[in-house]
């Protein structure tokens, strides 16, 4: 079974193209951005429970994540640009 130079082996002509979304495709393509946001949902619960200790706990949580994620996202992102010159 040879495989042409223009074609992979994981290419499919049945499966329709994918479109890239343009602003959630740095998030589907950065665990670091998926953590933010998980602690933006995080967040986003907290407050919707309004009273108790989950409604205490979560947005705390959830801003750690924030943190967490956008700081390595950011760290990734620099030191990768000071490598290309």
């Amino acid at each position: 079974m040879a495989v042409d130079a223009n074609e992979s082996p994981d290419s499919d002509s049945s499966r329709p193209p994918q479109r890239s979304l343009g602003v959630l495709a740095p998030i589907r393509s950065s665990f670091s951005l998926q953590l933010a946001v998980a602690g933006l949902v995080f967040i986003a619960i907290g407050f919707v429970l309004g009273s108790g200790v989950w409604a205490g706990m979560l947005p705390i949580w959830g801003a750690a994540l924030v943190v967490v994620g956008l700081g390595a996202y950011a760290f990734t992102h620099l030191s990768q640009r000071g490598s290309k010159g």
